[in-house]
C-alpha cells in the first residue's frame, strides 16, 4: 500500500497521488467506478443535488451557454472518480467521446458532449453541470447543494481509498478516455 502525497497544480486542484493497488489514479478511478456501492453512493448524492436544484429558483435556460465554458467565462471542475463514472456511463450510452474530440473541444474551450446547444449526456452529466445555471435569478442554494456534494464526493474517494484529483473536466476526460486506448496521458 502506498502512502497518498498531496500537491497543488498551477491553476489550483487539489490532488492526491497514490492508489492502494497501483499507484495510477485513472486505473484506481476506473476500477471504482465499476464498484456497485461506489455508485449507489454517488447515485444518491447527485439525486439530492437534482432535488435541491428542483427546490431552487434556478432555471435552466437550454442556451447551451454552460457548456461554452470559454464564451461564458468559467471552467468545470469534477473529480478523477466522478469524471470516470461519467464516462462509463456515456460509454454505455453510446457516447463515449474519442480523444481526439475531446481535445478538440478542450482547444474550442466547450464540452465534448455538447450537440447543438444541448447536452448529449444531459441525464448523466455531472453534478457540477446540475447545480450551475447562467440564469441570474439562481440563489445560494445552488452553491450550497454544489459545495455539500463535493464534499461528499471528497468523501467517497477517502472511504474507497482512491486517489482525490479535482480537476477541469477535459483535463480529466483526456486521462481517462486516453487510457481506454492505451495512452495514458501524464499532467
Amino acid at each position: 500500500m502506498t502512502t497518498p502525497t498531496s500537491h497543488s497544480d498551477p491553476n489550483g486542484a487539489h490532488a492526491e497521488r497514490g492508489s492502494p493497488d497501483t499507484g495510477d489514479p485513472v486505473a484506481a478511478w476506473q476500477a471504482a467506478a465499476k464498484d456497485p456501492h461506489a455508485l449507489e453512493l454517488y447515485r444518491d448524492t447527485r439525486g439530492r443535488v437534482d432535488l435541491a436544484m428542483a427546490k431552487s429558483r434556478a432555471t435552466c435556460l437550454a442556451s447551451g451557454r454552460c457548456c461554452q465554458f470559454a464564451a461564458f467565462g468559467h471552467r468545470l471542475y469534477v473529480t478523477g472518480l466522478e469524471a470516470a463514472i461519467v464516462l462509463d456511463a456515456a460509454r454505455e450510452a453510446g457516447c463515449e467521446p474519442t480523444l481526439d474530440a475531446v481535445e478538440a473541444a478542450r482547444a474550442r474551450g466547450s464540452c465534448p458532449f455538447l450537440q447543438g446547444r444541448a447536452c448529449g449526456i444531459h441525464a448523466i452529466r455531472p453534478i457540477p453541470c446540475r447545480a450551475f445555471f447562467c440564469d441570474r435569478h439562481a440563489g445560494p442554494e445552488v452553491a450550497h447543494a454544489h459545495e455539500t456534494a463535493h464534499g461528499e464526493l471528497r468523501g467517497l474517494h477517502d472511504a474507497l481509498r482512491v486517489p482525490y484529483a479535482y480537476s477541469e473536466w477535459t483535463d480529466h476526460l483526456s486521462r481517462l478516455v486516453g487510457s481506454t486506448h492505451g495512452d495514458i496521458m501524464e499532467s
